[in-house]
């Protein structure tokens, strides 16, 4: 127990660190280098219009033709995949990814509620985006840990389905 500066006795809470995914999730992108891991992990969470993303993927590109050896994870899953050749790693999601994008606010005139609307079709194909190819799926005991096993998989990962087959797990 402990007292704030009213004098009022509070339980002592315990340190949950949170793992690197949930951090800085009010920037749209960023990136952070893992030396120990050799690893340039960039955190896409929402997309923009500006050039904003290319000057972080210039920065990234940067460290990777300093150190041919690192790696280049990418974190989509605060996003989705579109059409590319790269390994998706992660939990599948619960709700299919819907067509929809380029949001936008707007205030309901009679209430003043404001509201996230979308103006654009993202897919009108209607493909199922965002099935990993290595189902990795993060347990309550990860989160209170601080661990991150997706990031985990990434960083142990050294072969397994062709990026895009829809495989659950690697082949070994």
């Amino acid at each position: 127990m402990r007292h704030d500066q009213a004098g009022r006795l509070w339980p002592r809470i315990g340190y949950v660190p949170s793992p690197l995914y949930l951090r800085h999730a009010a920037e749209p992108y960023w990136l952070r280098i893992l030396g120990r891991q050799r690893v340039v992990y960039l955190k896409y969470n929402q997309c923009l219009t500006g050039a904003g993303f290319q000057r972080l993927a210039a920065r990234a590109l940067a460290v990777l033709r300093a150190h041919p050896a690192y790696r280049l994870v990418v974190d989509l899953r605060d996003n989705l995949r579109q059409t590319t050749n790269a390994l998706l790693i992660g939990q599948q999601a619960a709700d299919p990814i819907d067509e929809f994008g380029n949001s936008r606010m707007l205030r309901l005139p009679h209430y003043g509620v404001l509201i996230e609307v979308t103006t654009a079709v993202i897919n009108p194909a209607q493909t199922r985006y965002g099935i990993p190819d290595i189902a990795v799926a993060p347990a309550l005991s990860d989160w209170l840990a601080g661990q991150d096993p997706v990031l985990a998989e990434a960083l142990a990962y050294t072969s397994g389905p062709s990026p895009g087959s829809g495989k659950m797990g690697p082949e070994n």
